[in-house]
């Protein structure tokens, strides 16, 4: 599983066929960008929504990353991107040949938002339906963004 997380002030996602009404939106927190591959387990999706709850990106008094998104009240964008398995390394047409198969990568998305809304409070956490055609806004607090890959973090 691969996820990047960036850390915003707020997000909406849209559909691509009608820009002018969101359909998940969220204030201060994380938007998840998650992509999936056939190897993952629902165990590891599971360990990777509970590295993602506690890590610390959220700044303290001092101005320091120290705090996680649970002890400020953070909300959570979560979306489907296979592309986060492009492999770009022969020719200039990426290949998602490690990308999970849709059906699988759709189980494995939907047991990732269901995690984490039993992690965090499903009032917390936002998502838009898998595969689908966004147009994402947000706007980066930081920026902070982190790259996360289950095969290196877990």
């Amino acid at each position: 599983m691969r996820v990047v997380l960036q850390r915003v002030v707020r997000a909406q996602a849209t559909p691509t066929a009608s820009s002018n009404i969101p359909i998940a939106s969220v204030g201060k927190g994380l938007v998840l960008l998650c992509g999936f591959e056939e190897t993952d387990s629902p165990v590891s999706i599971e360990q990777m929504a509970q590295k993602i709850k506690s890590l610390r990106v959220f700044s303290d008094a001092a101005g320091k990353m120290n705090v996680a998104g649970i002890d400020v009240g953070a909300q959570y964008l979560l979306i489907s991107q296979f592309t986060l398995y492009a492999e770009c390394k022969y020719g200039n047409r990426p290949s998602f040949d490690k990308a999970a198969p849709k059906a699988k990568a759709k189980e494995y998305f939907e047991h990732f938002v269901k995690t984490f809304g039993r992690l965090l409070g499903g009032e917390n956490v936002r998502s838009t339906p898998f595969g689908s055609d966004l147009l994402i806004e947000l706007v980066n607090d930081g920026p902070v963004t982190i790259w996360l890959d289950s095969n290196e973090v877990l």
